[in-house]
């Protein structure tokens, strides 16, 4: 028996599954219904299934956790063109909590007047409801922006968010909601809205029925999707304006807000694609149901069948007229009857939108408003690109009349030419050119010049004067710094440096600091070739207010004439170019760098000029002084960088200055340093002959800063002073009870004249803390006061005292200060070089022997001693002098030093 029923379970199986293909009719009656085009193609992708909010992104932080808020979010750096809706472009958006983004303004509401009244500028809404994002909503969830630089889509997400208040809710379900809005932009300003809603559990958080769509927000220009403001928003997920559910999408094409509808170009060819047919019916499905055109347009579109999937869509006929400028709101319509199995027909007028082409002109022989045309011309013509190349025509026509045509083509570029008849002497025409339309035209105006009946003319001859320079001409220099990484303990430069790297000190300030590298740079052309090259000098020295360069090197007192260094670019071998260094001698005070120089080309040179961007790198080391510029007082003031005249480099040492182009440089400012670049040549010229002159000569002068550079180097280790009460006793090996003693000797550097002061306060007994005093709360005999330690030393050759009694709290051992403060209020002159100053000699008793300034610090052979160089006052020790007062007690006394180093400045 089982047997049997189990053959039978077979065969009824297998019958049902046989006929089950026949299409099933009730006979009802009832005709097919919403017969209209398949869902139409967006600007932009939109798969199915893509109502998933994915991907997030990260998290807005500025309005997490926050109730009624707003962020602006940059999007140009995604959308390169910006967003155009209605008359403006904008780089940026506000996102607001409430879920919606504005344009332009910031906005916190929660929807009291929704997407039709809201009157405050452009806003695009997910769900316009009252959403909290923080801490009193139950499941209050975060706003997320995504940005795809590679499709130009920004993407902003409400994930899981909450209402305010209780809501109405699907039963059952947890409060939040899941939508998502994305922006493509599309070029141009031109962008497409989508609306993606994934899970909507809950409307109304205090607001009333939320609302969702776009507007321009003048409270009249709007649209929303379906079920906008009423409680059927909770099944927003099985809707949409584009036949995806949960999804809604617009066109915004040059600020306006368009529907995405089926559509066409306009005079697409026959065959074109139009949109797929749909419709419902009770008895019979799609498949089986026929698809016919009561209208067609006057026989412009056609029903088809794809064999391969069954499905009808309509297509445009051969032959077809479809022409954008004559179609009523640019649409054509066809009517559509579909019949099911059972006789039974509905109809559906459709709407098919007409897209304009563009049309171009270009390339025309005569552009509009020319002048003084001749009047001899005899045509004119002009390029018409026509992107379909379906059949068009085109006509000329001329204001006064002077000539028309007119044509057909089916080409997409042509080139109509029109022969003119008579053309007047001053007189204006205007050349009209119409394509097919009225909406596709250009006018071209021009006037016609004088015109004499027995003349001739050419204009293809040429007058050529070739201008050649004797002088190489210095286009550009500069001096720069190098402010990249350096290799080795001795920092050097690597073996290649970026440009990057280099910053132009040129009327700024440099360092002194024995590290770092600068590099003078320049652009250099020679008309005569490289080769007519021989010298290029790079010098600098501080003048003291002299603007002669001198010859000179470290003379005259370090003032005056006084060069301090003279870099040589040599071009003489036949081989190749050197770079020297030929003061100062060694590299103990600058250090020659790199040479570097490549060929470029000079917009102003001729067929034999050659033109370089040449660097040379050095490092001064401590041999630049002071020189900050000037105080913005005085007449004296110039710009003597490139010498020009009216815009054209000039070097024929004349120095012409360009007062209206002056900037703080002056060659007599002596706090400053002077630069000479000079380029020298071999006076040849470019045909290998000499001009009268054996070589030329250029130069740029111009002067340049450097930082004040002040240093305390050394100051010895601490005073020792033992003596006994009732007398006086020093730090020097006089001192009977410790001949071991030695006065200080101070190591300090200045690149300008400075002052150097020294300060004490009372001395405390080293037991009082263990008393339980400070210096403020200690008795007398715990304290030894300031007045009792004298001082002298530097080219103070007379003891003074500290004392607090005349105020006397700084005493200056080099230049003067203010005693009650130590700002200096005199200077010493600064040392050759940027040379250490030493205060006395090592190992001595220090009362009389000064320590010579030589910058090597070497020793004078003949008496084992350091050579002082004569140019600065003699220099002492420091010494201290202690009073002991009778009645003082045994042990320690002690108390700091302050040394104050301070150097010259306007």
């Amino acid at each position: 028996m089982n047997k049997y029923l189990s053959r039978i379970g077979v065969y009824i199986i297998f019958f049902i599954f046989a006929f089950s293909s026949i299409p099933i009719t009730n006979a009802d009656g009832l005709p097919p219904t919403d017969i209209a085009f398949g869902r139409p193609a967006t600007p932009f992708s939109v798969a199915d299934g893509h109502n998933i909010v994915t991907p997030k992104g990260n998290i807005l932080t500025d309005i997490s956790d926050c109730d009624d808020c707003s962020e602006n979010v940059i999007i140009s750096d995604t959308i390169s063109d910006g967003l155009k809706l209605g008359d403006t472009v904008y780089d940026s958006i506000y996102v607001g909590t409430n879920g919606y983004i504005t344009f332009g303004h910031s906005q916190r509401s929660f929807s009291p007047e929704g997407i039709s009244g809201y009157s405050e500028g452009p806003m695009i809404a997910g769900q316009y409801d009252d959403i909290d994002l923080g801490t009193s909503s139950p499941n209050h969830g975060d706003v997320y922006v995504y940005k795809d630089s590679d499709n130009n889509i920004v993407s902003i997400t409400w994930y899981e968010v909450g209402p305010y208040s209780s809501p109405d809710h699907n039963e059952g379900e947890p409060y939040y909601n899941s939508f998502q809005l994305r922006l493509h932009g599309l070029g141009n300003g031109d962008f497409g809205i989508e609306l993606r809603y994934e899970d909507i559990r809950w409307i109304e958080g205090n607001s009333g029925h939320p609302t969702a769509g776009w507007t321009v927000g003048d409270g009249e220009t709007y649209g929303e999707v379906n079920d906008s403001k009423t409680e059927d928003f909770l099944s927003i997920e099985d809707e949409s304006n584009i036949g995806q559910p949960g999804v809604f999408a617009w066109n915004v094409n040059n600020g306006g807000v368009l529907d995405i509808e089926t559509s066409i170009d306009e005079n697409s060819v026959g065959g074109t694609f139009v949109g797929n047919l749909t419709a419902s019916d009770p008895d019979t499905d799609i498949a089986h149901l026929n698809f016919s055109l009561l209208d067609d347009d006057n026989g412009n579109f056609k029903i088809c069948n794809d064999s391969e999937t069954g499905t009808n869509y309509v297509a445009v006929n051969p032959g077809a007229d479809l022409d954008y400028e004559t179609s009523p709101n640019h649409q054509r319509q066809i009517t559509v009857q579909a019949e099911d199995l059972d006789g039974n027909t509905g109809s559906s007028v459709l709407n098919i939108t007409l897209l304009d082409e563009q049309i171009e002109f270009t390339n025309e022989t005569i552009y509009h408003q020319k002048t003084n045309v001749r009047p001899d011309t005899s045509e004119w013509s002009v390029d018409i690109t026509h992107p379909s190349g379906s059949l068009f025509q085109w006509w000329i026509n001329t204001s006064p009349d002077v000539g028309s045509a007119s044509g057909t083509s089916t080409n997409t570029q042509i080139n109509p030419t029109l022969n003119f008849q008579d053309l007047k002497p001053r007189t204006t025409y205007t050349v009209h050119v119409t394509v097919r339309g009225s909406d596709h035209e250009k006018n071209y105006t021009f006037t016609t010049g004088s015109f004499v009946s027995n003349s001739s003319w050419y204009n293809n001859s040429r007058l050529n004067v070739t201008v050649e320079h004797q002088y190489p001409r210095i286009l550009w220099y500069d001096i720069q710094k190098y402010t990249g990484e350096k290799t080795g303990n001795d920092q050097q430069l690597p073996a290649s440096t970026s440009e990057s790297d280099w910053t132009s000190v040129r009327n700024n300030m440099t360092e002194v600091d024995n590290a770092t590298w600068l590099r003078v740079v320049l652009n250099v052309s020679s008309d005569q070739g490289w080769e007519n090259i021989e010298y290029i000098n790079i010098s600098g020295w501080h003048d003291n207010g002299s603007d002669g360069d001198g010859s000179g090197y470290n003379t005259s007192g370090n003032h005056g004439s006084n060069r301090n260094f003279f870099l040589c670019y040599d071009n003489t071998s036949d081989t190749m170019a050197y770079y020297n260094k030929s003061w100062p001698k060694g590299s103990v005070e600058v250090t020659k760098g790199n040479m570097t120089e490549r060929n470029v080309s000079d917009p102003l040179g001729i067929s034999s000029t050659e033109t370089r961007n040449l660097s040379f790198q050095f490092k001064p080391g401590y041999q630049f002084r002071y020189a900050p510029g000037p105080d913005g007082t005085g007449d004296t003031w110039m710009n003597f960088s490139v010498e020009n005249s009216d815009g054209y480099p000039r070097s024929d040492g004349s120095g012409v200055v360009d007062y209206e182009t002056s900037s703080w440089e002056a060659l007599n400012n002596s706090w400053s340093w002077n630069l000479n670049v000079s380029v020298t040549n071999k006076g040849l010229r470019s045909d290998g002959g000499s001009f009268s002159e054996s070589s030329f000569t250029s130069y740029v002068l111009d002067e340049f800063g450097v930082y004040s550079y002040t240093e305390i180097v050394s100051a010895g280790g601490d005073v020792s002073i033992q003596g006994a009460p009732g007398g006086n006793y020093s730090t020097n090996s006089s001192n009977p009870f410790n001949s071991e003693s030695e006065n200080v000797s101070l190591q300090t550097r200045s690149n300008g004249n400075y002052s150097l002061c020294v300060h004490i306060d009372d001395l405390l007994h080293t037991a009082a803390s263990g008393l339980g005093y400070d210096r403020s709360s200690a008795p007398d005999h715990l304290i030894l006061e300031n007045d009792t330690v004298w001082v002298r030393g530097g080219t103070r050759s007379s003891r003074l005292n500290f004392s607090d009694a005349s105020s006397r709290w700084w005493i200056s051992l080099y230049g003067s200060c203010d005693s009650t403060t130590g700002v200096a209020s005199g200077f010493e002159r600064h040392e050759v070089n940027g040379s250490c100053k030493f205060t006395g000699e090592l190992r001595t008793d220090g009362l009389d022997d000064l320590y010579p300034d030589d910058y090597n610090e070497t020793k004078d052979s003949s008496n084992g001693l350091r050579a002082y160089n004569g140019l600065n006052d003699r220099s002492f020790y420091v010494e201290f002098t202690c009073s002991i007062p009778l009645g003082a007690w045994a042990g320690v006394y002690s108390t700091h030093v302050y040394y104050h180093l301070q150097t010259e400045y306007i």
